[in-house]
């Protein structure tokens, strides 16, 4: 693991919602510096939609999840609907 110095760091947090773009000095090849979660939700999905395994019902499921999560009003639409 690569631990990011006081600048590198100050400089992620400027945009924290924007992948940082690396270089290498050596080789030149550019990565992208992404955080765990975002590399957890994203990345390990697509991994796993190219070998076939994709769940594409819980794939919905957690976007609804995320969606609902900041709805302040969920709960009157849920009682609401069963009457």
């Amino acid at each position: 693991m690569i631990e990011l110095t006081i600048e590198q760091h100050s400089s992620a947090l400027a945009d924290p919602q924007t992948p940082k773009r690396v270089l290498d000095p050596v080789s030149k090849e550019v990565f992208v510096l992404l955080s765990e979660q975002t590399y957890e939700q994203v990345c390990r999905r697509l991994l796993a939609a190219e070998s076939g395994e994709i769940d594409v019902g819980r794939l919905v499921d957690d976007a609804m999840s995320e969606y609902d999560a900041d709805d302040p009003l969920l709960a009157s639409y849920q009682t609401a609907k069963g009457e």
